[in-house]
């Protein structure tokens, strides 16, 4: 059998024979991990010992448990204490979907002031993306786990992991605009205030400050709240058939105060707007201003297109169900007398001085 065919049965059996076993194996795994004491026993302990008890783990058990955290050890390339929490987490997923640090104490029912002395290694597994903080919720303020997938289903399938696939990739700014939108959607959807919303945004900005589109929109030193406009439009330039933003939907999901919003919508119509004034956007007036649209300028174009501007200029960004007038070849017409002399009254009418009268 190869290695990653026996991987689960290995995590089966670590995970029976860690859980509940206070520091004796974790110190057993990795050795000095914890002060050598006896720890107190609760009277309601299932396993409490008698002077006469036989010793909790056999030397064969211990033996076994070491070896397997070994082997997981290296098929994730980790520590063998990391791949024991790696046991903890993973059962606790299994079980529930997802965990915490005070979940991982419990399972190995040792104190939270213990934990402390392994808490660098939950967070190694963290910083190396087996572990993610579970996005169900991208404001959520709890602090639950899960394994990442790709780490989960490769046990599950019997599959190598390649541990490249973990590591972050630079985001390009398409995939930045597109994270921005996806919070903008969430705040709505999670009624969350706007302020988070936009502590999210510049969160995601710093991590990303690196990425040129991100520097070139920070220098002109913009207010946060109209970064974030201005990342939706964008974003609906990339994703939208007609490649503009409503106004109306827009500002609903941005801003969670109707007054803000009511501001805003006053700014926009009013061209006051800091993005107007920079002329990276313009306003498409509707029929109502509620049914305008926002539209990225050709400086907002090249802002954020940067060396992909001739892609989406002049005819690829025409709309194919139209028929344009520079597109119809001339051709001579003949009618009949009646339908003709029809036509030219018409025309006469359309001259610039009849058709003002």
């Amino acid at each position: 059998m190869k290695k990653e065919n026996s991987m689960i049965q290995a995590l089966s059996f670590l995970s029976v024979q860690l859980e509940d076993s206070e520091t004796e194996l974790i110190n057993a795994i990795a050795p000095g991990t914890f002060p050598d004491y006896d720890r107190p026993r609760k009277y309601n302990n299932p396993r409490i010992m008698m002077e006469t008890d036989e010793p909790r783990y056999k030397p064969g058990v211990v033996k076994q448990v070491v070896k397997q955290t070994g082997r997981l050890a290296e098929y994730l390339s980790v520590t063998p204490l990391q791949a024991t929490i790696f046991v903890a987490g993973f059962a606790k997923t299994i079980e529930r979907g997802d965990f915490d640090k005070h979940e991982i104490s419990r399972f190995f029912n040792i104190n939270h002031m213990e934990f402390l002395m392994i808490s660098s290694n939950f967070d190694e597994l963290l910083r190396r993306k087996i572990f993610l903080p579970d996005k169900t919720s991208q404001f959520s303020e709890r602090n639950d786990h899960i394994v990442n997938p790709i780490v989960r289903e490769a046990f599950l399938n019997s599959e190598k992991i390649d541990m490249e696939t973990l590591e972050d990739k630079e985001l390009d700014r398409y995939q930045f605009v597109n994270s921005i939108s996806d919070l903008i959607e969430s705040r709505k959807r999670e009624k969350v205030s706007s302020y988070k919303l936009f502590k999210h945004v510049e969160n995601m900005e710093e991590k990303n400050k690196n990425l040129d589109f991100v520097k070139k929109v920070l220098k002109i030193n913009f207010p946060v709240e109209t970064r974030t406009l201005f990342y939706e439009i964008c974003d609906d330039f990339i994703t939208a058939c007609r490649r503009e933003s409503d106004v109306e939907s827009t500002l609903n999901d941005i801003y969670d105060k109707m007054r803000r919003r009511m501001e805003v919508a006053k700014g926009l119509k009013d061209e006051r707007n800091e993005l107007q004034r920079a002329g990276l956007i313009e306003v498409t007036q509707g029929n109502m201003f509620s049914n305008a649209s926002l539209v990225l300028t050709e400086k907002g174009k090249h802002l954020f297109l940067e060396e992909d501007f001739d892609l989406f200029d002049g005819e690829k960004e025409r709309n194919q169900s139209l028929i344009y007038p520079d597109k119809i070849a001339e051709k001579a017409m003949f009618y009949d007398k009646e339908l003709a002399k029809q036509l030219e009254l018409f025309k006469d009418n359309l001259v610039e001085g009849k058709y003002s009268e």
